[in-house]
């Protein structure tokens, strides 16, 4: 800490100034502690500056944790006129449920594998050359979707893509978050939710036109609010957007359900639409961005790549039976649910609520030594907003 009378040391100044020990942070199992007033006045710096003023001490970081986000874009195509059949239901050609599941899940597959081998690899040869050769291996795979004629091909080369992207969703948060500085977090590992792509399903009781053009306002709403989140979890915190959002949603979830299940009128169609519209912006003002920050946070540095590897295969042994579930829910060769559907997902948002309430810590204003502190600690996930982590506190 300085004086009232010293002149705080600025972040640049801090760049500045070559490391007065060269060498390793650890030297086998043994902590070398070398430079650690350095190291101390560097958080400090970090803790007192503003958004802005990261974004102008670290603007390369900030530069290449944008484009490190773009490895997660995805998009979809519909090609129901061409590998779909007839449905006298609809009176028009659609994906069958199996089919429709097996596209849907053939993505997360290879990611479910993906993500499993991006620790060993990135701990092997690093972020740069685990995310080089993804990109080589996805341009690949993607001449055999290119290229494909039939169902069977689609769902191969989809499981060959999801190699890739697996690598991608789990190392992009961690890289974010690594190599901004504390302010930047947030904003930086937030951007990965701008290019996880959403669409609007038909078969939820809408017709086509409707779904694409509420498709196109939801995208765009779903932009600017995880810009706005930007905002919301840098003031508000991770945890209170994250448990509060969740809780919100779950009403509005329900809330779709009653309008599905007052009749068939355009009216509780278009009250359907409007509320699956709420519900999906509403998700990416928090629970969904602010799900990227935590996972780049939560992690040790060491682990990270093999943290965050393990996170978002959990996330994938719950979405694929998901998606099976919901491929069944709307389709109208199936159980045809519609907007009921959100009764079935208010139940399994209010699970994700309370355990969010019970295990999500608040990891605002926190750097990575204060948050192994606290973990180290077993301070519960309720009480790390009030818990103090002294400067001079090394565990």
């Amino acid at each position: 800490m300085t004086s009232d009378t010293e002149k705080e040391t600025s972040a640049l100044e801090l760049e500045a100034q070559p490391n007065s020990k060269p060498g390793p942070v650890y030297d086998g199992d043994e902590k070398v502690d070398y430079d650690r007033a350095g190291a101390l006045e560097a958080e400090q710096a970090e803790h007192n500056m503003t958004v802005l003023e990261a974004v102008k001490a670290y603007p390369a970081a900030s530069w290449w944790a944008f484009v490190m986000s773009f490895t997660i874009f995805i998009a979809t195509q519909q090609f129901a006129n061409d590998f779909g059949v007839w449905s006298d239901n609809t009176g028009k050609y659609i994906i069958e449920a199996s089919w429709q599941s097996a596209f849907q899940c053939s993505g997360p597959v290879g990611a479910f594998i993906g993500v499993f081998i991006a620790g060993p690899i990135t701990s092997r040869i690093g972020y740069r050359w685990a995310t080089i050769g993804g990109l080589m291996f996805l341009n690949a795979f993607i001449f055999i979707f290119y290229f494909g004629n039939s169902n069977g091909m689609f769902f191969a080369s989809q499981i060959l893509e999801g190699l890739p992207w697996g690598i991608f969703i789990a190392n992009a948060p961690a890289y974010c978050a690594e190599i901004v500085p504390m302010r930047l977090r947030a904003p930086a590992t937030q951007m990965l939710q701008m290019f996880w792509a959403t669409n609007t399903r038909p078969e939820a009781g809408m017709a086509d036109n409707t779904a694409f053009a509420l498709g196109l306002v939801t995208s765009a709403l779903q932009l600017i609010m995880v810009m706005l989140s930007w905002i919301l979890t840098t003031y508000l915190g991770r945890r209170t957007i994250y448990v509060y959002g969740q809780l919100i949603n779950c009403g509005f979830l329900v809330a779709l359900g009653i309008a599905a299940s007052v009749g068939s009128s355009i009216a509780a169609s278009n009250a359907q639409a409007s509320l699956g519209l709420i519900v999906s912006v509403l998700f990416c003002l928090g629970p969904a961005p602010a799900s990227w920050v935590i996972i780049g946070e939560t992690s040790s540095v060491r682990l990270r790549p093999l943290t965050t590897g393990i996170g978002r295969g959990a996330y994938y042994v719950v979405n694929i039976p998901c998606i099976f579930l919901s491929s069944y829910m709307l389709n109208d060769d199936k159980w045809a649910l519609g907007g009921k559907s959100g009764y079935v997902w208010a139940g399994t948002a209010f699970i994700c609520t309370a355990g969010a309430w019970w295990w999500v810590p608040e990891m605002k204003n926190r750097s990575f030594r204060e948050i192994d502190i606290l973990f180290r600690r077993k301070v519960p996930a309720r009480k790390w907003k009030q818990t103090v982590v002294d400067l001079r506190d090394d565990e």
